[in-house]
């Protein structure tokens, strides 16, 4: 086998080795991009689930701060009214 024989034979294995090499990092990214996606997919439903108990949680908040404001008004007026009536609470 002369030297550009062995070349040529070198060049071609080494180009069917990069075939393959290529071919599979093509795979490998593919694969990585499902996954990825996926990942968002879930990271996105997550984020609603979070937005929907932050608002759950707020509205929440709001609401007992109003039924502590009208306890307040409740318990001031019946301290009025057993004032006036001469009762002691």
């Amino acid at each position: 086998m002369t030297e550009e024989q062995l070349n040529k034979l070198i060049d071609h294995q080494f180009a069917k080795f990069y075939g393959l090499i290529d071919r599979r990092l093509d795979e490998v990214r593919n694969e990585l991009r499902t996954e990825i996606a996926t990942v968002r997919d879930r990271v996105d439903s997550l984020h609603g689930a979070v937005d929907s108990l932050a608002a759950q949680v707020e509205n929440a908040s709001i609401d007992n701060h109003a039924r502590d404001a009208q306890i307040d008004r409740h318990e001031q007026a019946i301290t009025r009214l057993a004032d006036h009536a001469g009762l002691r609470i």
